[in-house]
């Protein structure tokens, strides 16, 4: 047993780190993504959760914030796991840079969900589903273009 304290997100990742190595180095670096987005996501749909049940927040502005820190839980696990490459070298820049490009996964996120939950009145936790499959796939092809490929 390890003295190091981990955190759960970080386990998840750390588990999927030895079968995703075997893989070819562009399906490693998305198989090692999709990980890091896994554990994103249950930060995501735990917080969003936590703020509509819990403390009663509307699911908009919950969703915000769900998303937010998802995204930062996404990107500890991302560079540390899943890219080999990281073309910017200031981390602060290529934060800021993560998560400008993930505006766009939040803008793919809130639009599935205000026509999930709000045209088809569906309930917001499946909503969420269908607008994290969207969202993932959006963010991946944005970070790796412009973030984690060779210089």
């Amino acid at each position: 047993m390890s003295n190091t304290l981990q955190l759960p997100v970080e386990a998840v990742a750390a588990e999927a780190v030895p079968v995703a190595l075997a893989l070819p180095h562009r399906l490693r670096e998305f198989a090692l993504y999709f990980a890091a987005s896994l554990a994103g996501l249950c930060v995501d749909a735990a917080t969003l959760v936590m703020l509509v049940q819990w403390f009663g927040m509307a699911w908009l502005p919950a969703a915000t914030l769900a998303f937010l820190a998802g995204s930062l839980a996404v990107y500890l696990l991302s560079v540390r796991f899943a890219f080999e490459y990281r073309r910017v070298r200031d981390t602060r820049y290529e934060f800021v840079t993560f998560a400008a490009l993930g505006m766009a996964g939040l803008c793919v996120t809130l639009g599935v969900m205000w026509v999930g939950t709000d045209l088809l009145q569906v309930d917001y936790r499946f909503s969420k589903g269908a607008a994290a499959g969207a969202s993932f796939l959006a963010n991946f092809t944005a970070r790796k273009l412009i973030l984690f490929t060779a210089r």
